[in-house]
């Protein structure tokens, strides 16, 4: 095999946990040349990945067009061998899309999960249902064996740059933060779908202030900074703000310091599952089954409802009745039980 391309167009926490299985292909084809084309907002991660050689990005932006026509060419001028889907087929236009990509990109094979009945097109393809308790990476393990890979470590590997350590480090000294104090991270953001809401994450923040002297910090990406000024103004606690104004590495940094961390279902979720920070998941309409980060830790508890219109995949909702079911009683408890 010369060249391997592997798409996962999902996030960041899709990324996070298909690197087990690239790390058996690789380990299968060490002479290889493997690619990963993923979407654009989370191409920075692609640089912390030292099982691919290259990586490529498309964007879902209209006006990025001619930028994609153009990587979908380049891609087609590589002559991969195999190109692997390692995601969902979540709907029957996902799937028409996906293949359409193929057919341009033009390999000599490829392999996918047949979500549904709607990967038929993958020469290589392994059942999936679109509901059901297995795992993510376990639906990635089952594909890279198919192909002849053996997934023998599933633990997710992750180095941090030293640098950001310190940076962050001395970032936390400067507000204040010691080693001995308890730190404890709140990620707010993410889909506006799987957002609990932000009163009842001030709540418990103004709650845990008053049980005892704990330290907060508020993470979140650059288009989530108002979430951070939000609580900056109202906490009764004098929370520490790091909403898009940290790199990739130092966020990862500053969870690894987190003595606990509070999150939505999101990325920054995932980063603490493969960080063994512990965790207090909230999900809403998010895929359980699928992306259950107690799969990867020991140290997560999960809150999440049985509601009848979930799991979903809407990018917004009006309702949220999956999220507000949730109360800040019940992460007080969970807190306790992890702290």
């Amino acid at each position: 095999m010369r060249k391997i391309l592997i798409i996962n167009l999902g996030g960041l926490g899709d990324i996070l946990l298909s690197m087990p299985a690239i790390k058996a292909l690789r380990q299968m084809h060490s002479e290889a040349e493997i690619s990963l084309l993923m979407v654009q907002r989370v191409l920075k991660i692609a640089e912390k990945i030292d099982l691919v050689d290259k990586a490529y990005s498309l964007s879902p932006r209209a006006g990025c067009f001619f930028a994609n026509a153009a990587t979908l060419l380049k891609l087609r001028s590589e002559q991969f061998d195999l190109a692997i889907n390692m995601r969902s087929l979540i709907s029957k236009s996902g799937a028409f899309k996906l293949n359409l990509l193929l057919k341009i990109i033009a390999p000599n094979k490829t392999a996918g999960r047949n979500t549904q009945g709607r990967g038929g097109f993958f020469d290589i393809n392994i059942p999936e249902e679109e509901k059901s308790n297995k795992h993510e990476m376990t639906y990635n393990k089952e594909l890279v064996e198919s192909l002849g890979a053996k997934l023998i470590d599933e633990q997710i590997n992750w180095h941090i740059d030293p640098l950001s350590i310190n940076k962050i480090n001395d970032f936390l000294k400067e507000k204040g933060v010691t080693n001995e104090n308890v730190l404890i991270g709140i990620h707010p953001g993410g889909r506006i779908s799987r957002r609990w809401p932000k009163e009842y994450f001030l709540e418990v923040i103004n709650r845990l202030s008053e049980k005892s002297a704990y330290k907060f910090v508020i993470s979140g990406g650059p288009d989530e900074k108002e979430l951070g000024e939000y609580f900056s103004k109202k906490a009764l606690a004098n929370v520490i703000d790091t909403a898009g104004r940290i790199t990739l590495d130092e966020s990862f940094a500053l969870i690894k310091r987190c003595n606990l961390f509070i999150s939505n279902d999101t990325g920054p979720m995932h980063f603490a599952t493969i960080l063994k920070t512990p965790l207090v998941a909230i999900i809403g309409p998010g895929d359980i089954g699928h992306y259950d980060p107690r799969a990867v830790s020991e140290k997560v508890i999960v809150l999440k409802k049985d509601i009848e219109c979930a799991p979903c995949s809407k990018l917004t909702c009006d309702d949220m009745r999956c999220l507000k079911a949730i109360t800040p009683d019940e992460v007080m408890q969970a807190v306790e039980k992890l702290l």
